[in-house]
């Protein structure tokens, strides 16, 4: 568990960084976390104190108001002779080098860099956090999912001690000499044991060849109940099913068991977690997918018909931003992404572009959402999936993800008024994938046949900013004028986010160019 020194200046944010100890300290304990009012006792010489705490912290969180750097910069702040003590606590989170997170408080952006002592200008390329009055909640959890990626989480040490190998510390401390004569008696019982094993495993090992045929999924077809005039029959590889009741329709859900083949497939690649799947109900005659000039076809696309709806916080669950609930009419059909965009249809892009690949955390690519994609990057890949389909494709409107999301329903998620377990991915909704991504397609769909529309990932929409819905056009289109647009809107909630915030009118918002792996993005087509 890391631990955490809040930077700040009283005359500029004290109020905010009391709300952000108490939050901080309440998930990681107040143990873990120094703020001198809370942190010091009477009658110690706070500045040694201070200097200690910022030389053993894993992270600092620079508390940043519009009173920062002060209306007009002081001596005591430029001058690097002198103490000024957020400046000295900084400069020296950065020669160490760990992690320095700004946290953006009263609206303010990041100073520019000509503005700050030199010592403490590295602070403008670190990415910062947003804590508003109005998204206090949602913002805090964002700051400590960021603070929990920290190393040093789980007591690794982070600077390498002079007088002892760097790979003989264990939390910072030297591991205690080891006798050779120990190390050579564990060698002998370790040799032992393995020969042991050997001799009582090889009289019943079983042809390798046996095994991985015996363990190679067959093709089979599976038939789905007769649904909207349709019969749809879904291939997959045989494995131990289980049939459930999903609207009044029982259905059959496989689930795969992986396993390395003979081809040389890797061992990662042989692991990674299938999506359930399901048969499609009533919606395949809606369903498409447009080829490629280049070859293979886009995203899985699904028409939405013309509608209106009551855009907003219904439910009176959400914060100010979600109101006024205002209607919205749809005058036009369009199509959406049935599931967000994967790794899969990403990556062929970057590489047709010339592109550097998203890293993807370690949890697979192929059918996961693609994360690491800034809002810029998602508009280029529309316009390349246009250039290669001769068809219109985009991000989103705020209203056209909201009506497609909520799937014809008022309710604060698609399924209801109330939370169910087993719908969505996120921070404590009991799923296998709570600390990352899961599959597209992996949970049920909405009634427009739309995936993951809640949790997730975060999806990128049109929109700029705007505090709340006051002056919102009354149709689809995207609200760009007046707007905020140093920021875009995200929607939808993420694995990182508790089940609270997955209802269907929540908002997020984002800088454009910044890339997070709890963010992804899903296309709109426009239809002729």
């Amino acid at each position: 568990m890391p631990k955490i020194f809040i930077s700040y200046r009283r005359d500029d944010s004290a109020g905010y960084a009391q709300a952000i100890y108490s939050r901080v300290a309440q998930h990681f304990s107040k143990d873990r976390v120094f703020m001198d009012v809370d942190t010091i006792e009477p009658g110690v010489d706070f500045e040694r104190v201070i200097e200690k705490a910022v030389g053993e912290c894993d992270v600092l969180l620079a508390v940043i108001g519009k009173r920062w750097a002060g209306g007009e910069l002081d001596r005591a702040w430029l001058d690097s002779t002198s103490k000024d003590y957020v400046r000295l606590e900084i400069a020296t989170a950065l020669v160490r080098d760990i992690r320095v997170i700004p946290v953006l408080v009263d609206g303010m952006t990041m100073p520019s860099e000509d503005l700050l002592p030199e010592s403490i200008r590295p602070i403008t390329r670190r990415h910062a956090v947003e804590i508003s009055n109005t998204r206090f909640s949602s913002d805090i959890e964002r700051l400590i999912t960021a603070v929990q990626r920290t190393p040093g989480e789980f007591g690794e040490s982070l600077e390498p001690d002079n007088s002892t190998n760097s790979d003989e510390r264990v939390a910072g401390k030297a591991r205690p000499s080891i006798s050779p004569w120990i190390i050579l008696g564990i060698g002998a019982a370790v040799v032992a044991v393995i020969f042991l094993s050997l001799v009582i495993w090889w009289p019943n090992r079983q042809d390798p060849e046996h095994v991985a045929n015996s363990e190679l999924p067959k093709v089979i077809k599976v038939p789905a109940k007769k649904a909207g005039g349709l019969e749809v029959v879904k291939e997959g590889l045989a494995v131990k099913s289980q049939t459930q009741k999903e609207d009044g329709i029982l259905v059959q859900k496989k689930v795969e068991a992986s396993k390395e083949s003979k081809s040389g497939v890797s061992a990662r690649e042989s692991n990674k977690e299938k999506p359930f799947t399901t048969p499609s109900v009533g919606l395949a005659e809606k369903v498409f997918r447009d080829r490629l000039s280049s070859g293979g076809e886009g995203p899985e696309m699904v028409i939405i018909p013309a509608g209106s709806f009551k855009m907003g916080d219904l439910q009176g669950v959400g914060e100010q931003d979600e109101r006024p609930v205002r209607s919205v009419r749809i005058h036009r059909s369009f199509a959406v992404g049935r599931y967000e965009v994967t790794f899969g249809e990403y990556d062929r892009f970057a590489k047709a572009a010339n592109r550097q690949f998203p890293v993807d955390q370690g949890w697979g690519r192929g059918r996961r959402p693609a994360i690491f994609v800034s809002w810029l990057d998602a508009v280029e890949y529309a316009k390349w999936l246009s250039s290669q389909t001769g068809k219109r494709y985009r991000l989103p409107t705020e209203a056209e993800w909201e009506y497609a999301a909520r799937g014809g329903k008022e309710t604060a998620y698609w399924w209801g008024k109330d939370w169910v377990k087993g719908n969505a991915n996120c921070r404590g909704c009991g799923t296998q994938w709570e600390s990352k991504t899961a599959p597209v397609g992996s949970f049920k769909s909405n009634p427009f046949g739309l995936y993951d529309t809640s949790g997730n990932v975060w999806e990128w929409v049109e929109e700029c900013w705007h505090r709340n819905y006051s002056g919102a056009p009354a149709d689809a289109s995207a609200w760009i004028i007046g707007g905020d647009c140093v920021r875009r809107m995200i929607r939808g909630g993420s694995w990182v986010n508790p089940p609270t915030r997955l209802h269907a009118s929540n908002r997020g918002r984002y800088y454009p160019d910044n890339r997070e792996d709890f963010i992804g993005f899903r296309m709109v087509q426009e239809l002729e």
